[in-house]
């Protein structure tokens, strides 16, 4: 993945071209088989518990993030000003995934 993220990289910095094209690809499609690579690695590796607070923990994030994300843009249909940017709807998910997880997997 550390390869496939650098050859991005060092995509972004060329001039427009076949060179760039090329490098951009080729980090995204490494990058790729190593999130798959490592997924696959790590779901043989870990029991039923930590499966299952990884769900879990996958459910409630993304329930915060539709209601957060569905309570902005209806703020923003009706002209309400709401304190949601996005950053904090991100924030707010990723705590909630953390905490759930952390309760499922620990307690």
């Amino acid at each position: 993945m550390g390869i496939g993220f650098g050859l991005f990289l060092w995509g972004t910095e060329q001039g427009e071209g076949t060179l760039r094209t090329g490098l951009l690809l080729a980090g995204i499609a490494l990058h790729v088989i190593g999130l798959l690579w490592g997924t696959l690695i790590y779901m043989q590796v870990i029991d039923e518990q930590e499966r299952d607070a990884n769900l879990w923990a996958t459910y409630g994030g993304l329930v915060v993030y539709m209601v957060l994300f569905v309570a902005r843009f209806l703020g923003d249909v009706a002209d309400v000003s709401l304190p949601l940017s996005d950053v904090g709807i991100f924030l707010a998910t990723m705590i909630v995934t953390l905490a759930v997880f952390t309760w499922k997997r620990f307690f």
